[in-house]
């Protein structure tokens, strides 16, 4: 094969890397934006895939249920634990 087959192939999949990582993984900051919608529903399917069914809002440190909060949000932690700095 040619050369310039294997480079054309590596720019494909570097550009779609790049492009995946700037639409789902950088973090804008606390306000929205263009990729907020996107962002957040791709969070919950990652926390649906690495969680599955588990339910960490209906137990409290006393053993009562609260229920009100069914999965934490991941981003909102990171972001709540980047303004406490």
């Amino acid at each position: 094969m040619p050369k310039y087959i294997y480079r054309k192939t590596a720019t494909a999949i570097l550009t779609a890397g790049t492009g995946f990582h700037t639409v789902f993984q950088v973090d804008y900051g606390d306000h929205d934006h263009v990729f907020s919608d996107i962002q957040k529903w791709y969070q919950r399917k990652v926390d649906h895939v690495l969680l599955g069914d588990v339910d960490l809002g209906s137990a409290s440190a006393n053993g009562s249920s609260s229920g009100a909060h069914a999965r934490p949000n991941i981003q909102e932690s990171v972001n709540d634990e980047r303004t406490k700095r």
